[in-house]
């Protein structure tokens, strides 16, 4: 009998952490105030001057691009590439005025008709070339014919 009381006194006094947590208070959390997130759409403040720099670089890197993936013989980028370019393509159409929109919807198509070509997959590496050659002369004169200082005119709310 003297052993289990020994044993029960030892064990109370060293216990186990789970059965003294059992009977510990635990300190009250204080809530702290949730903070407040105010949104603000800074889609208004952006003129159609600084999107059209932006679309045009974008246009401009992605081009660069294609012709880079025409090189390494990378079909899923060259896809993603010339349909990223045709899509700033369309974009600086919207903040041009429309006597100079028409003029880069021919720009646009000749990407357009460039498309399909790179869609059905399997292309030589000589009709890659064919297309690389295609697309810098492309860039070359888009390059030349958007640049903001000679568009600048023609940008919508000018």
């Amino acid at each position: 009998m003297k052993k289990i009381i020994v044993f029960l006194l030892i064990l109370v006094l060293t216990g186990c952490a789970s059965f003294r947590k059992k009977f510990v208070r635990e300190k009250k959390r204080e809530e702290r105030p949730r903070p407040v997130v105010y949104f603000k759409d800074y889609s208004n403040d952006i003129s159609f001057h600084d999107l059209y720099k932006k679309h045009f670089l974008f246009w401009k890197y992605w081009e660069m691009e294609l012709i880079n993936a025409l090189e390494e013989d990378n079909h899923k980028k060259q896809l993603s590439s010339i349909q990223q370019a045709i899509s700033h393509l369309k974009n600086l159409e919207s903040y041009l005025v429309s006597e100079k929109q028409k003029e880069l919807i021919s720009y646009r198509e000749t990407l357009e008709n460039i498309e399909p070509r790179i869609k059905k997959g399997m292309v030589s590496r000589l009709e890659r070339m064919s297309l690389k050659r295609e697309i810098e002369k492309h860039l070359r004169i888009l390059e030349k014919e958007l640049m903001y200082h000679k568009m600048e005119k023609f940008i919508k709310g000018y």
